[in-house]
């Protein structure tokens, strides 16, 4: 699983890169499946399928978005899975942004 923590301001790119037991590169059968499943993020995903963007919810709070792939490269169809969760933040600001006009003379 993993995890990000956005503000509900921001969207983070996330990748996939399937590996076999050996840590080595393999592909998949299609193009995997991205799919919130809770919360209000929302994912913009790439023609490949093989990343996407994650887009924070407006609201603080938790989405899960789960990404799936048939990793079956033949006729048959076996199915694996893994989890984001996004935790949300308000978004808060970090200074103040003061600022000055001059009057005239004194």
């Amino acid at each position: 699983m993993k995890e990000l923590k956005l503000t509900n301001k921001q969207k983070a790119t996330v990748t996939i890169n399937p590996k076999n037991a050996v840590g080595a590169s393999v592909g998949v059968d299609g193009k995997p499946k991205w799919e919130v499943t809770s919360g209000t993020a929302t994912v913009v995903v790439a023609d490949n399928g093989l990343s996407a963007e994650v887009v924070s919810g407006d609201a603080p709070g938790a989405s899960t978005i789960v990404v799936s792939a048939d990793v079956d490269l033949g006729s048959g169809v076996e199915t694996i899975q893994d989890h984001i969760k996004v935790f949300v933040v308000g978004d808060k600001a970090t200074n103040l942004g003061l600022a000055a006009s001059q009057f005239g003379l004194k």
